[in-house]
């Protein structure tokens, strides 16, 4: 039975066998019992169990999974998603029925946990004189959107006959029409039709627009769902700085009663509040959100989507070490190996490594999402692997990959939502620049000016960030002034490399190299020192000099193709003068260090004055601690 079923609750266990006969198996060493609530029991050898599984026949299996049931199904309500996922994968191998209502479940968690087809199987068997058959369509209209198949989607939905509608109730009604306009949104021809859509249900439903007073009445449930799909659209397209004071009220307690609705919302004020430009109230939020989750009710699926959020808000904060710990297996917990989660978490680590700058480490992540999301697709996520990907192989100097995925790129444009558009054109862009495309300056020179008109602050100070290297007085003046409508310290970042890069500052510079280093931005702090000695040699300050040329050389091993090199041609020491000078600076002798390596008096002599030189040094004192 525990092969057939792979894992069962201790207490039916005992009630078939009897505690006497599962001790005795446990002290034998043949099952594991987890510490969890239900305390489920397996085989402990797994692989015995794949063994006898496979000796069963289908009969013997259907025997074994009506003894086990006792001819009920588990409650739904007790069932995490992943049981209600292992439950039908069992079902289906017994060739047994699952109830419409533990199908639609069970599509409904395979949904939320990136399993899509899955979660059309579940469905299929669902007729439409079933009472779930509404929900059946919708749980298949969303699993076909992961498969970026949004025209299926649509027909899922248009399954749903007019009699159906009419004989919905309110709040069914409007999940439905919410569920249309998601769908809307992925059909270029039909997403600016979306709030026309949302405006004839309102209508239909005889309510106004905001937050309904009148919930928890089925009127005010429904109007709510309404108010909140027209939140989605907003968000979908950007339009961000229209919503905020809206969001603001819809999540205020005193003004929503509705505890599910306003952590919907909140959801969608977090990614509009970091856009435009109130990163920090962003991540307060966050923080607020994260313990609230479990007064939101039976939202499934809720605490997935927050991650994917509080990841795109870190991410514009320049926390990406943080968006990594949002993307790993819960603490104490081994990681679920779903492939299509697994593909959006690989994709999601690679994107932030390459955020700060690390490509090498990136394409790790990177490469495994481009393999496992060529073979599914999810959401138009392809195209922003190969964007990501473009740009991990452009920071580490491999031109010739970085144009490959480029020109894959280009062959993968489609439609999709506005953050993820930002990032594949951002990653595409900045692979552009970086491999010399005076275009891509202009894109990101121009994606800005559009954020700034949107009032997408954040965003445009994040594509300003990447232009201005090598830019002009006024396009520092330009993210200056973006970085004083932003909050936290990617915005002081800007500003200082702005203000120093303007006025030649070299401990202006070293000052935003420093919170580089706090947010450990390799490649961005390497722009900083990069300028810093530059500026330093220029105006004579040695000592600034010292201090950007060591930190410059110390970042070498994370960024090997920098975004800016000092104008002195050889910002970097070689192996050969990075010896001698540690030599030198413990006090040993020209004639002893020669004698050490070989090599003649005046040679030691010529490394060394180019290792003054390239420091900013002028005695041997001068460098302990520098290389």
């Amino acid at each position: 039975m525990l092969a057939c079923a792979r894992r069962i609750p201790l207490a039916r266990l005992t009630e078939i066998y009897g505690t006497a006969i599962v001790a005795d198996m446990e002290d034998a060493g043949l099952l594991t019992v987890a510490d969890t609530g239900d305390r489920w029991v397996s085989v402990r050898e797994q692989y015995l169990g794949d063994v006898v599984r496979s000796w069963l026949s289908i009969s013997r299996r259907r025997e074994l999974r009506a003894l086990l049931l006792g001819g009920r199904e588990p409650e739904l309500s007790a069932m995490s998603m992943e049981e209600r996922i292992e439950f039908a994968a069992w079902t289906r191998e017994c060739q047994a029925e699952l109830s419409p209502a533990m199908a639609v479940a069970a599509a409904e968690a395979a949904v939320h946990l990136f399993d899509p087809r899955f979660a059309i199987s579940c469905v299929e068997g669902i007729k439409k004189t079933d009472d779930v058959w509404v929900d059946a369509q919708l749980h298949k209209a969303t699993a076909y959107l992961l498969l970026d198949l949004p025209v299926q989607a649509m027909a899922a939905l248009e399954d749903i006959s007019q009699a159906q509608l009419d004989a919905l109730e309110e709040e069914a009604f409007a999940r439905v029409v919410a569920a249309k306009s998601r769908v809307m949104v992925w059909l270029p021809e039909l997403c600016d039709k979306v709030p026309d859509e949302l405006a004839d249900a309102r209508k239909r439903l005889g309510v106004a627009a905001g937050v309904a007073s009148s919930w928890p009445d089925p009127l005010g449930t429904a109007a709510n769902v309404i108010t909140l799909a027209e939140f989605e659209y907003k968000s979908f397209i950007g339009d961000y700085a229209s919503m905020v004071g809206e969001l603001e009220e819809a999540v205020d307690p005193a003004v929503n009663k509705d505890p599910g609705f306003r952590i919907q919302a909140a959801l969608l004020l977090m990614p509009a509040l970091s856009a435009v430009g109130r990163e920090m109230d962003a991540l307060q939020l966050m923080r607020r959100v994260g313990g609230q989750l479990s007064d939101a009710g039976p939202l499934t699926g809720l605490r997935e989507r927050f991650t994917l959020t509080a990841f795109n808000v870190l991410l514009q904060a320049g926390q990406w070490k943080r968006c990594l710990e949002l993307v790993g297996p819960p603490k104490g917990q081994a990681e679920r190996r779903l492939a299509y989660r697994t593909s959006a978490t690989e994709l999601a680590a690679g994107i932030a490594y390459v955020f700060s700058g690390r490509g090498a480490v990136a394409l790790d992540s990177l490469l495994s999402a481009v393999a496992q999301l060529e073979l599914r697709p999810v959401l138009n996520m392809l195209q922003a692997a190969y964007a990501a990907t473009a740009f991990a192989y452009a920071q580490i100097g491999n031109a010739g990959q970085a144009h490959k995925y480029l020109d894959k790129l280009r062959g993968a444009r489609g439609h999709c939502n506005f953050r993820t558009l930002f990032v594949t054109e951002f990653c595409a862009d900045m692979a552009g620049r970086w491999l010399g495309d005076t275009d891509a300056v202009k894109r990101l020179l121009a994606a800005a000016h559009r954020d700034i008109a949107a009032g997408r602050y954040t965003l445009a100070g994040i594509s300003l960030l990447g232009a201005t290297v090598n830019g002009t007085d006024e396009d520092f003046r330009l993210m200056e002034d973006v970085a004083g409508h932003r909050q936290g310290t990617l915005a002081e970042i800007s500003r200082l490399i702005a203000v120093g890069t303007r006025t030649k500052d070299a401990k202006v510079l070293l000052e935003g190299a420093h919170l580089c280093a706090e947010l450990e931005l390799d490649a961005v702090e390497a722009r900083c020192v990069a300028l810093a000695v530059d500026f330093a040699r220029h105006s004579g300050d040695s000592a600034s000099a010292r201090v950007a040329q060591a930190r410059l050389d110390s970042l070498t091993a994370t960024v090997p193709s920098l975004p800016i090199v000092p104008s002195s041609g050889s910002p970097l020491l070689t192996a050969r003068e990075r010896q001698i000078s540690r030599l030198a600076g413990r006090g040993v002798s020209n004639r002893d260090i020669a004698l050490e390596m070989g090599v003649s008096v005046r040679t030691v002599e010529g490394h060394l004055y180019q290792v003054f030189t390239k420091l900013g040094v002028t005695s041997r004192g001068d460098l302990p601690g520098l290389v």
